[in-house]
């Protein structure tokens, strides 16, 4: 089975006041946009490791910047720029993947000011990777990490500005367990 939520011709949002999507299985959200502010999450990851149990899909641009727990692989992709602020994305299970690939930019993270946090947690068991067709940037605040045994941190674009930090075998002290959230 599959939660589907499609914006023909605009802007899909999730928002952080009513915005609460969940599900026993995979998630695909589309649209020409797509702003995540609210939740996302599901909680079983199916038996095949080569698919994702949450795609995100944008003919533009994605911004995420609300709370997604998501059991198994993430595929995240636009046609323009994806911007991550302020949250974890976190793809634990063993041979789990997240993936990210833009045709303009990707951001993670940013300049954390008094009214809003940007730090950003990005981590995969088996890949986590990023695609961009300009630049990837990763502030000071964001940590990308690939966590298990023979993993692999894969950043690809023309220009690749890390302030922030990579790396590999490594893990955070986040974990998403919706037992517990």
């Amino acid at each position: 089975s599959l939660l589907q939520v499609v914006s023909e011709t605009g802007t899909l949002t999730i928002s952080d006041t009513s915005g609460w999507l969940e599900s026993g299985s995979s998630i695909v959200l589309s649209g020409k946009n797509v702003d995540v502010d609210g939740v996302v999450r599901n909680n079983a990851a199916s038996a095949d490791v080569d698919d994702a149990e949450l795609v995100i899909l944008a003919t533009e641009g994605i911004y995420l910047h609300g709370a997604i727990g998501i059991l198994g692989s993430m595929l995240i992709a636009a046609g323009g720029d994806i911007l991550v602020q302020g949250m974890a994305l976190s793809a634990q299970q063993a041979g789990a993947k997240l993936v990210m690939n833009a045709g303009g930019a990707i951001t993670l993270g940013g300049i954390e000011s008094l009214t809003s946090a940007t730090a950003v947690i990005a981590e995969a068991n088996a890949l986590l990777g990023l695609r961009a067709g300009t630049q990837i940037t990763v502030f000071a605040d964001a940590q990308l990490l690939s966590t298990g045994d023979d993993s692999l941190l894969d950043l690809q674009a023309p220009t690749i500005n890390v302030r922030g930090q990579l790396r590999a075998g490594a893990d955070s002290s986040f974990a998403f367990d919706p037992s517990q959230e």
